[in-house]
């Protein structure tokens, strides 16, 4: 500013000078054309002299503006404010309303990534497996289950790798490429070695912003094994429940026609026949039978619902014996009990039992004449008590061992049924010693007898009792029910 008034005293200067000397000497045609270029020199070297002062202030003061902008640039960056100071004047609410913005920002950004770790923990808690891939097929979001269920490597199932590097061949791979495609592909089941050997199901859609356009696809992955076996189990189930019924019910059928179509007569006859109707009668009888103790034992709760307490093996095993006496004599077998029968289990003496009766029958049913069935009690080391069935009969080969205890399953189904069988018996057996927590084997050697065995949990000495008569399990403890019951507080 000071060169700026500088340059109009200079103008001005000059002007006045050839203005005195003008008037000084009278003003005359020559003097008035000086006057007037002196006049125009004057304000031309004041027009400059404040331009040139006007492009050094503003120089000055850019440079100034420039500093205190980037300084609060600075302070922006690293702490999310500014302070008042560090802006020029004029630019202070440009400043305070940069600063707000900046924190409503940051606040929806950690908003935002707090709803993303849920989302993402709830993913990976997931029992369920989920991936998540974009066109390309490089994966975005997976969690643990689905790397045990589809059966991959870690390394193969990661944020950012390709499944067309890592996996191209994989089941999962190809179901994303088609729902990608656009197949119209929204579910499919996979089984086998890929899976490992597992039935898992595949639900897919893809994903979709908000213009329509087609950013990805998701993929959640079930493990439903249990539920197609489950399926198998009852169609199965199912058809032979309908075969064994349908033998005696047309048994029964035919010869009650028979007897309706005139065979009345003969009273030697018709006693024959209906002695077949009542043996038929009592097979349907034992079928229906297991299938309801079946359905008893196979329910959720039914080692609450079942009571239990110490049983000695001698009482279910020697009433066993009394029950299959006659017919093992019949056969021309004997029986033995060989071991220790006193030792007590924690049980029901019902259920015991009957698992024996099965055991023993079907021994019986597979032994020569003179052969002999053994029933051996014995203790094992952690307390628990083994309870064996020895036969000497024809053995069973290797390959069926595995199914013995499923449902209607036979070795020689033409023997089976002649013999009276229902088919249910293991089957029983398996789920008696289920409910008591125990285990159930078979062991054998073709053309040398077999050995079925029950290991079920035992209890101390004889009546499994403390000093103070509470019922104790072989680990040590008394059973709490039983406490309950002696002390009145059930």
């Amino acid at each position: 500013m000071a060169v700026a008034r500088g340059a109009g005293i200079l103008g001005a200067a000059l002007a006045a000078a050839w203005a005195e000397t003008a008037f000084g000497e009278g003003i005359t045609p020559g003097h008035a054309g000086s006057f007037s270029a002196a006049l125009a020199a004057g304000i031309i070297i004041a027009l400059v002299a404040g331009a040139a002062s006007g492009w050094v202030c503003t120089r000055l003061l850019s440079r100034r503006y420039r500093w205190a902008v980037a300084r609060a640039a600075a302070s922006l960056w690293r702490n999310g404010q500014v302070v008042s100071d560090d802006w020029p004047g004029m630019l202070a609410p440009l400043g305070e309303c940069t600063a707000q913005a900046l924190a409503t920002a940051c606040a929806e950004t950690q908003r935002l990534q707090a709803e993303l770790e849920r989302t993402l923990s709830v993913i990976q808690g997931m029992s369920e497996g989920v991936v998540a891939v974009n066109p390309r097929l490089d994966i975005l979001i997976v969690n643990t289950a689905a790397v045990r269920l589809l059966h991959l490597p870690e390394d193969a199932l990661r944020p950012g790798v390709s499944l067309r590097e890592t996996a191209a061949k994989h089941p999962l791979t190809e179901f994303l490429d088609r729902l990608l495609a656009g197949v119209n592909t929204q579910s499919a089941e996979v089984e086998g070695p890929n899976v490992g050997n597992r039935t898992v199901q595949l639900l897919g859609s893809p994903l979709v912003d908000a213009g329509g356009m087609v950013t990805g696809a998701v993929a959640v992955v079930n493990d439903i094994t249990r539920l197609r076996r489950l399926e198998r189990v009852r169609r199965d189930f199912v058809a032979n429940v309908s075969h064994e019924l349908r033998t005696p019910i047309t048994s029964i059928k035919g010869f009650v026609e028979t007897l309706l179509d005139g065979d009345l007569e003969d009273p030697d006859q018709t006693r024959h026949f209906l002695r077949i109707v009542a043996r038929q009668a009592n097979r349907l009888d034992a079928i229906l039978g297991d299938l309801l103790t079946l359905s008893r034992l196979e329910e959720g709760d039914a080692r609450q619902t079942i009571e239990m307490k110490a049983v000695p093996m001698r009482q279910p095993v020697e009433n066993a014996l009394q029950l299959l006496e006659s017919r093992a004599a019949e056969g021309g077998v004997r029986l033995l009990v060989e071991g220790d029968p006193d030792l007590a289990v924690w049980g029901n003496a019902a259920l015991l039992e009957q698992a024996v009766v099965n055991l023993v029958d079907n021994a019986v049913k597979y032994s020569p004449s003179g052969g002999t069935v053994r029933v051996e009690v014995s203790a094992e080391e952690d307390g628990a008590v083994l309870v064996q069935v020895r036969d000497e009969g024809c053995g069973i080969p290797p390959e069926h061992l595995p199914r013995l205890f499923e449902r209607f399953y036979r070795v020689d189904k033409a023997r089976s049924r002649s013999e009276g069988g229902t088919g249910l018996g293991l089957a029983i057996v398996r789920h008696v010693v289920l409910v008591h927590g125990g285990q159930v084997g078979v062991s054998s050697t073709p053309g040398q007898g077999s050995v079925f065995h029950m290991r079920l949990p035992g209890c101390l000495a004889e009546a499994g009792r403390t000093p103070d008569g509470v019922p104790q399990r072989a680990d040590g403890f008394p059973k709490r029910d039983d406490f309950q019951s002696q002390n009145g507080t059930k």
